[in-house]
């Protein structure tokens, strides 16, 4: 692969590398809980309280901000010549 020509902006990359070891922690923990890999209580407890500390950065969505409100404001304009379209 090509190097890249111009370096990434820091906050840039530091975004990239914290989901990455979201997504890690995740994994270690979706493995230990679906395919019975043993982890230690320890590691565990860790890799929780890096998820929520991610997590509560994280926004929120509610069932109220995905409703859309506002008026339609429509006009008909006849044209002579031209009949209208029954759509």
């Amino acid at each position: 692969m090509a190097a890249r020509k111009k370096p990434l902006h820091p906050v840039k990359l530091e975004n990239m590398k914290e989901k990455i070891k979201t997504t890690l922690l995740i994994k270690m923990l979706q493995d230990h809980a679906l395919e019975d890999n043993e982890i230690s209580s320890t590691r565990i407890d860790s890799a929780k309280f890096l998820l929520n500390k991610v997590m509560s950065n994280a926004p929120t969505v509610t069932e109220n901000d995905t409703k859309i409100s506002g008026a339609v404001d429509h006009r008909v304009i006849n044209v002579k010549g031209v009949s209208p379209k029954n759509g």
